[in-house]
């Protein structure tokens, strides 16, 4: 979902219902990203093993958002 900059809430959580297995999700440029879709995230698909969270304008993600992230733990590769 690279670049994907229309993303938002209620297609994460689309994906997180219906794909619950995925091991690979990569989010970079993906600007309506917010603490809430993290959790979803983190949540949803505790078998993430390679998360990708690259760019520079993320104005929805807080430490919370972070700490989320950090809860993964399969996590094995974080961009």
């Amino acid at each position: 979902l690279d670049g994907c900059c229309r993303i938002d809430c209620a297609a994460i959580e689309d994906l997180c219902l219906r794909a619950p297995n995925v091991r690979q999700l990569r989010l970079s440029g993906c600007a309506q990203i917010s603490d809430e879709i993290l959790s979803m995230i983190t949540r949803s698909m505790p078998d993430l093993h390679t998360f990708a969270l690259c760019g520079d304008r993320f104005d929805f993600i807080t430490s919370d958002g972070l700490m989320a992230i950090a809860r993964l733990s399969a996590l094995t590769d974080l961009s």
